[in-house]
């Protein structure tokens, strides 16, 4: 046991939706991890690469049939997608864009979980994606500069917490950043 809890793991959300209803193309206010755990239904989701381009053509839309011209070479280049059913578990980056639609005839109940690993690579992101820029025509969800800092808190305690364990630290670190 390296360490005894991660720097973040809350924020969670649920959402329910009929067939057509979704989440437009984005990136999450915070550049933190996702676990999404299916319920009920079925539900579209689409993730896109770090460098892509998505979001200057598609940000801000749904991906509803029937999809449009853009839409369609948009979701040709998505690094993956996937269709959860009942039960399916998911992981992926907020910090990538991302996009969902609820499909098939049934009423879909997704809930998801955020959280920070201690992975240098990932706190580097949520650090990166904390100064990019907010005046971007799909960013809907800005996250305000006090609750960026509550966040940037409740780490910070958490690695302090951490740091006086008594656990190996130099071990710790060295798995992690190597």
């Amino acid at each position: 046991d390296l360490c005894g809890q991660l720097p973040l793991f809350d924020r969670g959300h649920g959402f329910v939706g009929a067939a057509g209803s979704g989440i437009c193309l984005h990136v999450d206010q915070a550049w933190w991890s996702n676990i999404a755990k299916n319920f009920l239904g079925h539900k579209l989701v689409a993730v896109w690469g770090q460098d892509s381009d998505v979001l200057a053509t598609c940000g801000g839309e749904i991906f509803r049939t029937p999809l449009s011209a853009a839409q369609t070479v948009a979701l040709g280049s998505a690094k993956s997608v996937a269709l959860l059913g009942p039960k399916d578990v998911a992981s992926f980056s907020g910090g990538v864009p991302h996009v969902t639609l609820v499909v098939g005839k049934d009423l879909n109940l997704t809930f998801y979980e955020s959280f920070l690993n201690w992975h240098c690579d990932n706190l580097e992101l949520l650090l990166k994606g904390a100064a990019r820029p907010r005046n971007l025509p799909w960013w809907r969800n800005n996250m305000s500069a006090d609750h960026l800092n509550t966040v940037m808190e409740d780490i910070a305690h958490v690695a302090s917490r951490e740091r006086s364990s008594g656990r190996d630290q130099e071990a710790f670190w060295r798995l992690l950043c190597a």
